[in-house]
């Protein structure tokens, strides 16, 4: 046999083997894949953008006066008196924080540690990982802003407790590939989104 034959041979033999057997990425490799995902998300805030806010009881939803006496509770804000109307502002404290994200941000979601990594479909695993919050701002302690606030306390309170996954996938070069963005829970596969593109590189 000769050696261009054999080697002909060798090649058309390891075609056979599936691409799943070929460059598997390591724990460390979603890990790495997970941190710079977070890395590059901003911080998380608390949705209120716009000041000053003028309060109306004859125009205005009651939840709005108490997500803004949740915000004077927890130092970030100041109210005062405009006829029938409430005006809250800023309080200086608040306000260079404001300025700088355009939003009063309490933390920065990172990985805490990976549960398992399992596979939904071929060449596509999901991770299942805890989160945690570092960066956090002490006024997000807050017991007034929190109960005002539930999907800031909801994101507070997971931290290091809550499971989330996402979908990565692996392409023939043994790169990881964002299929779809961390989410809380167990993730259908069916539902998942593609709005990402980030490529990890394996090593």
């Amino acid at each position: 046999m000769n050696h261009k034959y054999a080697l002909l041979l060798l090649l058309s033999w390891v075609a056979l083997f599936p691409s799943s057997l070929w460059a598997q990425p390591t724990n460390s490799d979603y890990q790495r894949a997970l941190r710079d995902y977070f890395s590059a998300e901003p911080a998380h805030c608390l949705g209120v953008k716009q000041w000053p806010v003028v309060y109306s009881h004859a125009q205005d939803a009651p939840w709005i006066t108490g997500r803004m006496q949740a915000l004077v509770d927890a130092g970030l804000a100041r109210e005062t008196r405009q006829g029938e109307n409430i005006v809250y502002q800023l309080t200086p404290e608040a306000e260079p924080m404001w300025r700088t994200a355009g939003d009063l941000c309490f933390g920065r979601m990172e990985l805490n540690s990976i549960i398992t990594v399992e596979p939904v479909a071929q060449g596509i695993n999901a991770v299942y990982f805890t989160y945690r919050l570092t960066q956090l701002a002490p006024w997000a302690n807050n017991a007034s802003l929190r109960f005002a606030f539930s999907e800031a306390d909801n994101l507070i309170a997971g931290s290091t407790k809550t499971r989330y996954s996402a979908t990565f996938r692996i392409t023939k070069q043994g790169k990881l590939m964002l299929h779809s963005p961390p989410i809380p829970g167990r993730a259908g596969f069916l539902t998942i989104s593609h709005r990402r593109g980030y490529v990890f590189p394996a090593r």
